[in-house]
């Protein structure tokens, strides 16, 4: 089975399906296949009114919304109650979905890390607004992007 460009080193749920399984899978589920981009937005309850989670890997949920028609699905964050490494877990089930791109607040440097091996956008939005207003804002161009960049590494100072 041909990797899909989305994986890498996150992986991918298909590739530990077999083709008869992936191909049973509903098309609505085949995120990487749909032709729209795809914008995950943190959010603190499953409703596209609901006020954006600025903190990425503790949202309780995340919004998977197509910018240009604003239909959208809900999914629990699996990573929210880790000890550590929750937005890792997160940027590996929005690398699943084939998301392009997250509006959210701020980000930890692992999960900054892991949104750029996977190459999704990320797109602040620090201001209180709902996920379709933020949506609405990235649509218009009003929202900033930029890539995920990994946080410098500063030298630890021992004394």
């Amino acid at each position: 089975m041909e990797a899909s460009p989305r994986s890498g080193w996150l992986g991918s749920a298909e590739q530990v399906l077999s083709e008869t399984e992936v191909e049973s899978i509903p098309d609505s589920l085949h995120g990487v296949e749909e032709s729209y981009p795809m914008i995950a937005v943190t959010v603190v309850s499953p409703d596209l009114r609901a006020e954006i989670e600025p903190r990425f890997g503790r949202a309780p949920y995340v919004l998977l919304v197509n910018p240009e028609t604003l239909e959208w699905t809900s999914l629990e964050n699996p990573g929210r109650q880790a000890r550590g490494g929750a937005g890792i877990r997160l940027v590996q089930l929005l690398n699943d979905q084939g998301v392009d791109g997250v509006i959210s607040g701020r980000l930890g440097p692992k999960a900054t890390d892991a949104l750029a091996k996977a190459g999704i956008t990320m797109h602040p939005c620090d201001a209180p607004c709902t996920a379709e207003e933020a949506v609405l804002l990235l649509r218009d161009g009003k929202l900033g992007a930029q890539e995920a960049l990994p946080f410098p590494k500063h030298p630890h100072h021992h004394r």
